[in-house]
């Protein structure tokens, strides 16, 4: 993991397990070379963890009807921003930094398999597109022009978090209809 991440070549990035139990994700660029992870490190709690170039995260959900995240930074134990879900549908929602910048997240597709950030104008930042049928993987849509966005990198980490999320919480409900 030696690039930072406005040096990667921002149209070929894909999230794909890092394990056969997927708990981590490896973000590879187009020459396959992993330039970050999302860990999950225990079975038990949602709490993911993000080591990339110069950036260290963790996501922290909490509360039990309308589960928020907050975005931690691991050097400093600081809260950088929060995820807030929308009351009609939990896996849309608002990440509102400390210092007032706010970002969207909504499906961009009817079957939920494709993810956008949204800027407050409505101007794409990045998209996902989530697949796989053994295993998760995702690629990245990331629009050029908003690659230097300020907390870019949050945007590209928390989003794949939020889709694994919402796969689980599919799951779940599938399970418990069976």
């Amino acid at each position: 993991m030696t690039k930072v991440l406005n040096d990667l070549e921002l149209q070929e990035l894909e999230w794909v397990a890092a394990n056969g139990w997927q708990r981590s994700f490896d973000l590879k660029d187009g020459h396959g070379e992993v330039v970050a992870r999302l860990t999950r490190p225990t079975w038990w709690n949602s709490i993911a963890e993000i080591e990339a170039p110069g950036n260290r995260w963790r996501f922290e959900p909490y509360g039990f009807w309308k589960r928020r995240i907050r975005v931690r930074s691991v050097g400093t134990d600081e809260i950088i921003a929060e995820f807030i879900p929308n009351s009609w549908d939990p896996h849309k929602g608002t990440l509102q930094f400390t210092d007032g910048r706010s970002f969207h997240w909504q499906p961009s597709n009817m079957w939920g398999s494709k993810w956008v950030w949204m800027t407050d104008d409505g101007e794409p930042i990045l998209g996902y597109r989530a697949g796989g049928l053994f295993s998760l993987k995702g690629e990245l849509n990331i629009e050029p022009e908003r690659a230097d966005t300020p907390s870019f990198g949050v945007l590209v980490f928390l989003g794949w978090y939020l889709v694994l999320l919402q796969r689980e919480d599919s799951a779940t409900v599938v399970m418990v209809a069976t």
